[in-house]
């Protein structure tokens, strides 16, 4: 049965009930609406609920056919404790929609629709997204006491993730690996010592500085924007601020106007005053997103499970490569481990008469045999694990005979290549040819494109000089290489294929690479 579900929170403070019930829905979010229909579907039998719009169950609800619908009302003290209006009530209206055809999704001749697969699709992520330390995010399912340490105060949370595909064998769900980063629930003391990198930890932070506009001071900034934390200063309440990132002043610094003292305090003087003496009050404080408000470091801890979408950081994102990637045979054991150990028991998905097997489909296979490669003498080479050995690379081909190079050049654009170094490139080249059996190979004519010099006069001057060219080297400049290797192309390929005398093949290469076969150094007037 499917249901369509509308939950309504509760009007904000000082506002009329009738002017916000009038106005447009309030989206709420996924992670609200599945505490509040837990709470509210308690004495429910088994459903499936994927955060929105959309309840699936067994059997019809109670009441749910009636014009208005199922109607209950969730108190915010049933959701968390210590909420900061208990008395407010979240109203939840359910109401019955159609039946969708269920019991034949798993049937590999059974026309299924969308509505079906949706409804599988809900189903099988319904239990973990109730479940206590688990996150959802798309189609992954990403659990906290699977958490790896990452740095900078993140972490990363390893799950997995799925999807049912129909096949022609029947239903087949589809599961993989996955990982993601985390801001690591700590409080924000711990953050900045983790950030900072002190070695002493958060005892260190009672001698630390954070100057504005350091590096130190930008990259804590950088790390705690856009998170929530959890105000510690509330006692039994549990208030929640976006931060936007750090003030340029220490608390101790921070002024502003206390309407009960009638007269400009610090930060810490009003903490002070009001709570405790704060520990720290030489560092700067959190400020709020679209408040005035500044928090001192010391009474807020970061709220769990907030997912770092972005990752900039060089390093941090080659330490997540690192602990995420895994030797395939252990892939496969992990995913395995996953299905039997979490997917095979869920209880949702089983109530709804849903099984998955806890072992991966095996199917028939041939491998077809590797190509031979027949070289002169009646030599024959197979490849070993994918690839021809190179060390046969002595081995002359059958069929067709290797072609003489008999004229070739090399052609620099980089301003910092002399010619006596184009030349040095050039016997380089040419011992690495007779290595792979081109004989009677002769030097190589060096070409210097001029200062001011284009691409197209460059290449004319070129073919001039060397009629008949079969192969030219083009040394590409350190700088806007690219826009240039595409216009050499255009010149001696495509501009040319109507005239043979001015077409010949090119291979580019970076003036980089040559600079270090040549023991580095950028050479007279080069860029370096």
């Amino acid at each position: 049965c499917l249901f369509s579900v509308a939950i309504v929170p509760p009007p904000p403070r000082g506002k009329d009930p009738a002017q916000v019930a009038a106005g447009p829905p309030k989206l709420l979010p996924k992670k609200l609406c599945r505490a509040v229909m837990a709470a509210a579907s308690r004495s429910w039998g088994a459903h499936a609920y994927d955060g929105q719009i959309s309840l699936y169950a067994t059997t019809r609800l109670k009441g749910s056919d009636s014009p208005q619908g199922l109607v209950v009302q969730v108190p915010r003290s049933a959701l968390e404790q210590g909420a900061t209006n208990p008395e407010e009530t979240f109203a939840v209206h359910v109401k019955f929609t159609k039946l969708v055809p269920f019991a034949h999704v798993v049937n590999a001749a059974a026309q299924i629709n969308m509505e079906s697969l949706q409804a599988l699709d809900t189903v099988l992520r319904h239990e973990r997204a109730l479940q206590v330390g688990w996150a959802i995010v798309g189609r992954s399912h990403l659990n906290s006491a699977d958490a790896v340490p990452l740095g900078a105060g993140l972490e990363i949370w390893k799950g997995y993730k799925q999807s049912a595909r129909p096949c022609q064998t029947g239903m087949h769900l589809i599961v993989d690996r996955a990982a993601c980063a985390f801001v690591k629930a700590q409080s924000v003391p711990s953050l900045v010592a983790e950030v900072c990198n002190l070695r002493g930890g958060v005892a260190q932070l009672s001698r630390f500085q954070l100057a504005p506009n350091s590096r130190q001071w930008r990259d804590v900034s950088k790390a705690v924007k856009g998170i929530r934390v959890v105000k510690l200063h509330f006692p039994g309440q549990k208030r929640k601020a976006l931060i936007k990132g750090l003030s340029r002043l220490p608390a101790n610094q921070e002024m502003f106007f206390d309407t009960e003292l009638n007269q400009q305090v610090s930060v810490a003087q009003y903490f002070a005053r009001k709570y405790q003496p704060l520990k720290y009050p030489h560092l700067p404080c959190l400020t709020v997103v679209g408040k005035a408000d500044l928090l001192p470091l010391e009474v807020c801890t970061i709220a769990p499970g907030q997912r770092k979408s972005l990752i900039t950081d060089g390093d941090l994102s080659a330490q997540m490569i690192k602990v995420t990637a895994s030797h395939p045979n252990d892939r496969w054991q992990a995913i395995e481990r996953t299905v039997s150990d979490v997917i095979s028991k869920d209880k949702t998905a089983r109530a709804f008469g849903v099984g998955v097997a806890p072992n991966m489909l095996a199917l028939t296979g041939r491998l077809l045999p590797p190509p031979a490669m027949l070289y002169a003498g009646n030599q024959q080479v197979t490849p070993t694990d994918g690839s021809w050995d190179r060390s046969m690379s002595k081995l002359q081909l059958l069929e067709p005979p290797p072609k003489p190079l008999d004229r070739w050049m090399i052609i620099s654009f980089e301003p910092g290549i002399t010619p006596a170094q184009c030349a040095k490139v050039g016997q380089e080249l040419k011992t690495t040819m007779k290595r792979h059996n081109f004989r009677g190979v002769p030097d190589a004519l060096v070409v210097i494109a001029g200062p001011q010099e284009s691409v197209a006069a460059a290449l004319s001057r070129a073919v001039a000089s060397s009629k008949g060219c079969q192969l030219a080297v083009v040394i590409l400049p350190q700088f806007g290489g690219d826009d240039l290797r595409k216009e050499v192309k255009y010149q001696t390929e495509f501009n040319a294929a109507g005239n043979a005398a001015s077409y010949f093949p090119t291979s580019c290469m970076r003036a980089m690479h040559i600079f270090k076969g040549l023991g580095g150094g950028g050479g007279g007037g080069g860029r370096g």
